[in-house]
């Protein structure tokens, strides 16, 4: 059980923080593909301060995506802990869901960072490029381990040496009752920009319940790697 309290990263600067991310790692989850690779989320700031999400990955050479918006939590903090608002099914997006996101490190550059949530059952590691050195990804990993995370669980993830544009879209249902995956919409928020509490089974009837609902942002959001 954790003991220490999670230090975050204060001062986030949003416009430096847009643009694209790829996942260079995370903690696997069974609602993710297991042959996904090139995932990689980009962030748009909007008008209204909120920020536009899209997050993508690759399977068998199909694009699978997810978009939203995300917002600052508290926007009297300067703390860089966010909160991502969206709505499920994505052939029926009537149940609002909300989850966490936290930023834990990033560099001064701006070129890589280390994202998480309150539970410590999930874990990023992000890159501007699709490949990191050796040695930051190694100095991630120690943060992440100060942080009391397990980083035994982290899953490298699949990137092409040029990362797709273009794919035919996986647009069967069945994407998103096998994965998590899918085109959710979700809704903005105020404040500035990107994932939930408990964990269980993934289980459409109990999640339909207002008091499961956070259950299910983690389980959307790890699906997704919804890393903002």
């Amino acid at each position: 059980m954790a003991t220490k309290t999670m230090e975050v990263v204060k001062g986030l600067d949003v416009q430096r923080y847009m643009g694209r991310w790829y996942e260079i790692a995370s903690f696997p989850s069974r609602f993710q593909p297991k042959n996904g690779e090139n995932t990689r989320a980009t962030y748009t700031l909007n008008e209204d301060g909120t920020v536009n999400v899209l997050n993508e990955t690759w399977t068998n050479g199909s694009r699978g995506f997810i978009q939203g918006t995300a917002y600052k939590a508290d926007p009297s903090s300067d703390e860089a802990k966010l909160k991502v608002k969206f709505y499920v099914p994505p052939f029926l997006p009537i149940i609002p869901i909300t989850g966490d996101y936290w930023v834990l490190y990033i560099d001064d550059d701006y070129q890589y960072a280390l994202i998480g949530q309150p539970s410590r059952n999930y874990l990023w590691i992000l890159s501007r490029k699709p490949h990191l050195d050796e040695e930051i990804y190694n100095m991630l990993l120690q943060r992440a381990t100060d942080e009391e995370y397990d980083v035994s669980k982290l899953h490298k993830t699949p990137q092409s040496a040029s990362p797709p544009e273009d794919a035919p879209v996986d647009t069967k249902g069945i994407w998103w009752i096998k994965s998590v995956f899918g085109n959710v919409t979700i809704s903005s928020a105020r404040s500035s920009v990107y994932h939930g509490s408990q964990e269980g089974n993934f289980n459409t009837r109990r999640y339909y319940s207002r008091g499961n609902r956070s259950e299910a942002a983690d389980d959307i959001h790890r699906a997704v790697q919804m890393r903002l």
